[in-house]
């Protein structure tokens, strides 16, 4: 199936130097760091603070003009190793450092795999949603793996919750067991929708979505929705 053009018109354009930390990567650089979340919507802020003051939380002007004590916010953008390597290899972009030595997108995958046995998959129905012009975040509030924005977090909410399978291969009975109901209980009470993903050889298949609509229950009609934007 072919992809469409990637949705976003800006690309990431500057070369991005970033750190190996325990679960992904960290850029220090604040230009980068908004370089990369209005172009294309990668990462997340880490560190941020918040410190919510009122004059009526001083007793007189001159305290607060003379109040130096402000708390830097949004200090890291942490980068998950998907995105990383997506920046990295779609991109051409990453430079990645271990410390003060710098490593090859093959050392990082090699890290990634290390993590997690399931990277592979991941990165594969990352890049398959990525390609199809979907922000794609982290699912784990919803039991998932993924959840995927048509537009950046900041304009609107996620459209759907992305489960990877253990199959290879579709099967009815994914949507009957105990964890898949919880998932479609939980994303039909933010309006979402639940795909379940299937990865073989790195091809990435849609054979099961759940529509929010209790009438489109088990339906497969938002299959081209989620592929084609």
């Amino acid at each position: 199936m072919k992809r469409s053009n990637i949705k976003w018109e800006k690309q990431p354009s500057q070369r991005i130097i970033a750190y190996l930390c325990n679960n992904g990567l960290y850029i220090k650089d604040q230009a980068l760091r908004t370089h990369l979340r209005y172009n294309g919507w990668y990462g997340k802020h880490v560190g941020q603070r918040l410190d919510y003051r009122t004059k009526e939380c001083f007793e007189d002007q001159f305290e607060i003009d003379s109040y130096t004590n402000f708390i830097s916010n949004n200090e890291y953008l942490y980068l998950s190793y998907c995105e990383a390597l997506y920046i990295g290899e779609f991109f051409n972009l990453l430079t990645c450092y271990n410390g003060n030595q710098i490593i090859s997108l093959d050392s990082l995958r090699s890290v990634a795999i290390s993590n997690s046995h399931n990277f592979s998959k991941e990165y594969a129905v990352y890049k398959y949603f990525r390609e199809f012009g979907w922000v794609v975040g982290l699912g784990l509030h919803y039991g998932c793996n993924f959840v995927i924005y048509k537009q950046s977090p900041e304009q609107c909410h996620s459209n759907a919750g992305i489960f990877i399978s253990d199959r290879e291969e579709y099967n009815s009975l994914d949507f009957e067991s105990n964890a898949a109901k919880a998932r479609m209980r939980v994303l039909s009470h933010v309006k979402k929708d639940l795909i379940y993903c299937y990865v073989k050889n790195d091809n990435v298949s849609i054979c099961g979505v759940v529509a929010r609509t209790k009438e489109n229950k088990d339906s497969i009609c938002y299959i081209k929705e989620y592929s084609n934007l």
